[in-house]
């Protein structure tokens, strides 16, 4: 035991090195640019020089639109020159299997009796892009919205910027919810600060391991095909609870008094000393273990059962 605890402290002490500040500086390249022309000529560039920086992963531009938004008589030519920039940054993406983020900027636009935001550069450029997220405010919060995606539909959602990180509340602050589904090769742990969490689905990911959080707000819980996660706490506001494909088991004080609805096409560890006063639903399907000797009497509000 103490030779395993030896090597996991050297992992986490060379885990530490490799996240100081210094180290993530130094493997970030940084141009700057002055001109359009300079920008083209760079991005012509970028081929031979991620051909000698293979671990170059993603190219940002910030941003895309500063310098062809002046100094501009022909449009037309402007127009030509974007496109054949969107082209090489397409096949920049698609040759070293690499995210490009592309930075643009807004305007204003008459449209129907009044001035509107609009993106800048024109609607030819903006169907140059295969995803757009637009940031905004809403109040006093930061949102992000899809705006067009070849894979997901639009939605919003808030998110924050923060000088600490996890110290001022996590990385995502106010993440409601997260699903995680078909990633068959996801490893390693899960933010453990996400304090608006309210939803849960981990679906057909066996190798992920890690140990879920449990913040107050959750209110809802499905794990199916992911036999490597921890469950070792649930949360005091749970309502419903779904395990499919796996097998899980629950420390001495079992499920939570809020908890109405639970769904088991797996196995659930009990402890069968335990009443359930708030289950109204129960569903087990195959592979229900304990469950089987658990009599009904346990679960007094039940309205609904199906086995």
């Amino acid at each position: 035991m103490s030779e395993c605890g030896g090597l996991l402290r050297k992992d986490f002490q060379a885990f530490q090195l490799k996240m100081h500040p210094n180290n993530i500086l130094e493997n970030i390249f940084y141009f700057r640019v002055c001109s359009y022309t300079e920008q083209i000529a760079l991005i012509n560039y970028l081929d031979k020089f991620i051909s000698e920086h293979k671990d170059v992963k993603i190219v940002i531009v910030d941003s895309v639109t500063f310098h062809f938004r002046q100094d501009f008589d022909d449009m037309a030519l402007r127009t030509r020159l974007l496109s054949g920039m969107a082209l090489k940054l397409m096949k920049l993406a698609k040759d070293f299997s690499l995210a490009v983020v592309l930075l643009n900027q807004v305007t204003t636009k008459y449209i129907d009796g009044s001035f509107q935001l609009t993106l800048a550069l024109g609607d030819s450029w903006s169907h140059s892009c295969t995803n757009r997220v637009i940031l905004y405010w809403n109040g006093n919060e930061r949102y992000a919205y899809i705006d067009k995606s070849p894979s997901l539909r639009s939605a919003s959602a808030p998110y924050s910027v923060t000088s600490k990180g996890e110290d001022e509340g996590g990385v995502f602050p106010t993440l409601r919810e997260l699903r995680i589904i078909n990633c068959p090769k996801l490893t390693g742990n899960l933010p453990s600060l996400l304090p608006s969490l309210s939803v849960i689905e981990i679906e057909d990911c066996p190798q992920l391991v890690a140990s879920l959080p449990s913040p107050s707000a959750l209110h809802e819980l499905a794990l199916t095909n992911c036999d490597k996660v921890a469950l070792k706490e649930l949360s005091p506001k749970l309502q419903s609870l779904g395990i499919g494909g796996c097998h899980v088991t629950l420390l001495e004080g079992g499920l939570p008094t809020t908890l109405k609805t639970l769904q088991i096409n797996g196995v659930l560890q009990l402890p069968g000393s335990h009443y359930y006063p708030s289950i109204e639903s129960l569903k087990v399907y195959r592979g229900p273990g304990s469950l089987w000797s658990l009599p009904l009497e346990f679960f007094p509000k039940l309205k609904s059962i199906d086995i």
